[in-house]
């Protein structure tokens, strides 16, 4: 009857999306996975807004908010493209990684040739 029990609060925890790890035969659970790339996404979210907003109304010089604003748009769509490949949706992964690559490329021609 206790396996039973231990049983049922396991496909709990699966069902809430909470990650299981095996350890010595023991099984260990913790609750979901690092918030780091949540707090990562809402900075870099934080970012390109403030930025975009201050180079729109001219309090800083567009150039130079436009190059901020675009950087943190990049590495924010390189964090949703590890998202992606982390939940196996190949193509998600590829698209968003390539157009992390395309902005990061606008970013260098702006900066040095433009």
């Amino acid at each position: 009857m206790e396996k039973l029990s231990q049983l049922g609060a396991i496909n709990n925890k699966i069902e809430n999306n909470e990650k299981l790890k095996y350890t010595k035969g023991n099984l260990k659970i913790f609750t979901k996975e690092c918030d780091c790339m949540k707090i990562a996404k809402i900075i870099l979210s934080i970012i390109t807004m403030l930025f975009a907003t201050l180079g729109l109304v001219k309090i800083l010089s567009f150039d130079i908010a436009n190059t901020i604003m675009l950087v943190s748009l990049a590495t924010l769509l390189l964090l949703r493209s590890v998202e992606y490949k982390n939940n196996r949706d190949k193509g998600g992964f590829i698209i968003t990684c390539l157009t992390a690559v395309f902005v990061y490329v606008v970013v260098i021609y702006n900066v040095f040739i433009g």
